[in-house]
């Protein structure tokens, strides 16, 4: 999610909005990764996962296809070291 986020920066995550109530920044995983995406609901409960990063393709998932996929909490702080 770079430059959004850095490596080994602390993010705090709302666990309670698991179930994708609004378009965030959100904590998931996926085949057994954790990542953080930008999730936008589509119709028919599709959900897109983005990046901030260009180097990386949005992806369109649909929870109930039976893959690895969790929504774990959207962030809603992120702070950095100086």
């Amino acid at each position: 999610m770079e430059p959004l986020l850095r490596p080994g920066e602390m993010i705090l995550m709302d666990r309670g909005a698991a179930n994708v109530p609004v378009d965030g920044i959100y904590v998931i995983r996926f085949d057994g990764h954790l990542m953080v995406k930008r999730i936008q609901r589509e119709p028919g409960n599709v959900l897109t996962c983005s990046s901030v990063n260009p180097a990386y393709r949005p992806i369109t998932m649909d929870p109930g296809d039976g893959r690895d996929l969790a929504v774990i909490g959207r962030v809603v702080w992120h702070g950095r070291n100086l």
